[in-house]
């Protein structure tokens, strides 16, 4: 019988390799000189160090032990995470490193599939990207992607009242999963054996709702006869779209294309607000053409238009909402009243309304700021803490108190603080 020490060199290779290698159990564990039972031990010992190496080399970060910790605490990685890193991989049982494995795979191939998804929606391709989306998300019921992309082709589809369930739900549900990660320091998808998922934050399907509830609402004052010329006028704008025949970016492309199709414009913006109920569904898709109608409301500028530029400010979609603001600002203290109108309606999306409270603080009157200051009261932290932030900013002093009132309310490390440490600062200057 081979000694303690051969015996050791044994467990660890020979016998179990040879096992491994189809060799007859019996026979095997008689040539190493060990029972059946120490055999199949050392084989499961084996097999589980082989998974967590393996499990390892996927799992931690590749990046040398002497290199910068990836974590950012500008030590080197061996001296910070590297050895929490390992004791967690040690600590896991063959099982688990084998239901990891498997969810990093399944990690990698949702990736792809999301990709294909958003590849058919830049494609236009909105009927093949609702029905992959739906197929994917019996296998990925927790990939906000995938209800994104089905939230999207509806739009464009006009499946407006399954976009608007779509983004209620996921907006319950996303709110649901921030407060299980607040909880427990990790999503409720990260666990091995479930399907890997991809969470948006609360405000993002905030947003996304309010875009689809608008949607619907634009249908349905959508005239019944449409009037021909509005809508030959309308397609003209819709030219904005074709990215072969503008390829330019940014502000640049933005004013090639006002001055390309400036006729058009000038003629809607003629037709008065008849041209309103046209305009309106360009927006909730969300393209170049939908940039060129802030200018168009701006210059009505009557209760519809404005108040549709106060709506539109919070689709947050880039540079149109911030092309909203803007016209608000120019707008002044003509858009103030329907600021104020905004936070008495639909209040479930304040918080997707602080661009308003931006735009007051820009028009900057003692009733802007006078407004502004009240917002103070405001039951959402979100809207409490910018209200003090442009309070601070336009240097309101007589607001000092109330903030200061606030920030007790809401406690340390809110943007009241620095609020008021400037009014603070700029009092101590008088």
């Amino acid at each position: 019988m081979a000694n303690s020490s051969n015996r050791d060199v044994l467990f660890s290779s020979d016998p179990v390799r040879e096992l491994l290698r189809g060799g007859d159990p019996a026979e095997v564990a008689l040539r190493a000189g060990i029972s059946l039972e120490e055999l199949f031990r050392e084989r499961d010992i084996f097999l589980e160090a082989r998974a967590r190496r393996a499990w390892q080399e996927e799992a931690l970060p590749k990046v040398g032990r002497n290199d910068p910790c990836p974590c950012g605490s500008g030590l080197k990685y061996k001296k910070c995470c590297l050895p929490k890193n390992e004791e967690a991989i040690a600590g896991m049982g063959s099982e688990e490193i084998r239901l990891r494995s498997r969810q990093k795979r399944q990690r990698e191939k949702q990736e792809e599939r999301v990709r294909e998804g958003y590849g058919l929606l830049t494609r236009e391709e909105y009927l093949k990207a609702r029905a992959f989306a739906r197929r994917q998300l019996e296998e990925y019921p927790e990939d906000d992607r995938l209800y994104d992309i089905l939230t999207t082709s509806g739009l464009y589809l006009g499946n407006l009242d399954e976009a608007v369930k779509t983004a209620e739900a996921r907006w319950k549900a996303a709110q649901k999963e921030k407060d299980f990660f607040l909880a427990q320091g990790r999503h409720s998808y990260d666990d091995p054996g479930v399907p890997p998922g991809h969470s948006y934050s609360p405000q993002a399907w905030q947003e996304r709702c309010w875009v689809a509830i608008k949607a619907c609402e634009y249908r349905a004052n959508y005239p019944p006869e449409p009037d021909p010329q509005i809508l030959l006028w309308v397609k003209e704008l819709q030219k904005a779209d074709d990215l072969k025949r503008f390829p330019e970016q940014r502000e640049e492309g933005l004013r090639v294309r006002k001055e390309a199709l400036a006729e058009s414009i000038q003629a809607i913006k003629d037709a008065g607000l008849r041209g309103l109920p046209y305009l309106l569904p360009l927006c909730t898709r969300y393209g170049w053409s939908a940039l060129l109608i802030p200018d168009i409301l701006c210059y009505w500028k009557d209760d519809a238009s404005i108040r549709t530029l106060v709506e539109i400010s919070l689709f947050h979609y880039p540079f149109l909402s911030e092309s909203c603001l803007k016209a608000l600002e120019q707008l002044g203290e003509l858009s103030l009243p329907y600021l104020q109108e905004a936070f008495q309606r639909n209040r479930e999306f304040d918080s997707l309304k602080i661009g308003l409270i931006s735009v007051a603080g820009q028009i900057g009157t003692p009733d802007a700021l006078g407004w502004v200051t009240r917002l103070l009261d405001h039951p959402d932290p979100v809207i409490v803490n910018w209200s003090a932030g442009v309070l601070g900013k336009c240097g309101h002093i007589s607001a000092l108190k109330k903030i200061k009132e606030a920030g007790f309310r809401l406690g340390e490390n809110s943007r009241t603080e620095w609020a008021v440490d400037e009014l603070n600062r700029l009092q101590n200057q008088r």
